[in-house]
């Protein structure tokens, strides 16, 4: 259960969006283990909270062969989290092979305690089957015809097992189930 999917419940980013996966990788990073965040989004919200700027080269010039691990890795500047930008192409979720992704996912679970996978609804399709637990980050209660989408997304994509993480930001209070 080395790899983690991040994703958000639908209408869920509406005030900016919710950076779960980077709380917790953060989090992860303080009990010392070794994490890597990719993010699979391609907004920049990521790099942008972990204090690197827009344009970076990451996992989609990696996965293209443009670039190499060391050049696609970046460090946190909060934290001992390194994470690995969604990169200067597109992901187009049905023109990235699958054997090619594993393997390049296959090498950092080899590398780092946890992989953390920050995943659009576009990929989880693609990076869901490879995921021991998912998390999803919802301004909604865990009834919310919203959140219960993204767990069924998450459901149909993975065997995952799915905790949800309602934002405190938004309601007040935090709660995992």
């Amino acid at each position: 259960k080395k790899r983690i999917l991040v994703t958000l419940a639908e209408g869920s980013d509406s005030d900016g969006r919710p950076l779960g996966a980077v709380a917790l990788a953060r989090a992860l990073a303080r009990k010392d283990a070794r994490v890597v965040l990719i993010d699979f989004r391609g907004d920049g919200a990521d790099a942008a909270s972990m204090g690197e700027g827009s344009d970076l080269p990451g996992f989609s010039d990696l996965f293209d062969g443009d670039a190499s691990f060391a050049q696609v890795i970046f460090r946190d500047r909060k934290s001992r989290v390194h994470f690995i930008p969604a990169g200067r192409k597109a992901l187009v979720p049905g023109l990235l092979d699958a054997d090619h992704l594993e393997t390049i996912l296959a090498a950092l679970t080899l590398t780092y305690d946890y992989v953390l996978l920050d995943a659009n609804d576009e990929m989880i399709r693609t990076v869901g089957e490879s995921a021991g637990i998912a998390m999803v980050v919802s301004e909604f209660g865990p009834a919310d015809p919203r959140t219960v989408r993204a767990f069924d997304r998450v459901s149909e994509a993975s065997g995952a097992k799915i905790l949800l993480l309602v934002d405190a930001n938004q309601n007040g209070r935090s709660t995992a189930s």
